[in-house]
């Protein structure tokens, strides 16, 4: 769907911005991370709106009735009593997608079929390793580059755990 949506050929975003008199290109320069992001940030959401709905689900109602009882409007329920008590949920959302943006492979390697000028094959980490091991047969340094990958990754990940951590309390 992605490749169809963002074709510079067969796109319909391209083809209607064209028609309106407009030349669009959603590559090159910061147009490539902004095609990227909305696709990551349509990827993700499913999953991340799960978690957070259930978790807002599994909230007792007598909070909202307090609230209420206490003159509080809904901005003010959502901000003093649904945030706080689901700010674990929203801290291991965050952290998942942090360390999938740090291990981001399939997406940018899928846009590389409609833009091969604006995504190279170290665009990310995960494409460099691959282009590593797999087209130049460097296993060694492809081996290594994974590790240093997920120590940067683990690294990340506890000092985001450690901010929000900290915020919470």
């Amino acid at each position: 769907m992605w490749l169809f949506l963002y074709s510079p050929t067969i796109s319909p975003i391209v083809d209607v911005a064209g028609r309106a008199g407009v030349h669009l290109s959603l590559f090159g320069g910061l147009n490539t991370y902004l095609s990227l992001g909305n696709l990551l940030t349509w990827q993700g959401i499913g999953f991340n709106m799960i978690l957070i709905s259930a978790s807002l689900q599994a909230l007792p109602r007598e909070l909202y009735e307090a609230a209420r009882l206490d003159g509080a409007r809904e901005w003010r329920i959502a901000w003093s009593v649904k945030v706080p008590n689901i700010t674990g949920i929203l801290v291991l959302t965050g952290m998942f997608s942090l360390i999938g943006r740090l291990q981001l492979f399939a997406e940018p390697l899928l846009l590389r079929y409609v833009a091969p000028e604006s995504i190279s094959t170290d665009f990310t980490p995960m494409m460099e390793i691959f282009d590593k091991a797999f087209k130049t047969g460097n296993y060694q340094y492809a081996a290594a580059e994974s590790l240093v990958l997920a120590v940067v990754t683990g690294i990340l990940a506890l000092v985001f755990y450690r901010v929000t951590n900290r915020k919470m309390s």
